[in-house]
C-alpha cells in the first residue's frame, strides 16, 4: 500500500507541475488486478467445479476479470490480461 501512496504523490506532484502526460503514465504503473487460483462453479451444465487460476480485481474481489484455467498462466499472458485491463478501465 505505500507504494500506491508514493504514486498518488507523484501524480499529484506532477499534475501541480503542468505535466498532465506525464501524470497519466504515473497512474498506469499501479496494478488494478492480482492472480488468485479460485473455485470456478459456473462451467456450465453437467461440468463439475474444479479449482482455475483467475485475475481478480484488487477494489472487488468477487469480480473476475479473466478465467485462465487449471494451469498457471504464463507471465507474458498475465501481462497481455492487465494491459487489457487498463486499456478499458
Amino acid at each position: 500500500m505505500n507504494q500506491l501512496n508514493r504514486l498518488s504523490d507523484l501524480y499529484t506532484y506532477l499534475l501541480s507541475l503542468g505535466f498532465k502526460r506525464e501524470a497519466d503514465a504515473v497512474l498506469t504503473l499501479t496494478k488494478t488486478a492480482i492472480l488468485k487460483k479460485l473455485k470456478r462453479t459456473t462451467r456450465g451444465k453437467g461440468k463439475r467445479d474444479r479449482m482455475e487460476w483467475a485475475l481478480v480485481s484488487k477494489s472487488n474481489p468477487k469480480k473476475i476479470l479473466k478465467w485462465f484455467g487449471p494451469d498457471k498462466p504464463s507471465k507474458k499472458e498475465i501481462a497481455k490480461e492487465e494491459r487489457r485491463v487498463h486499456a478499458f478501465g
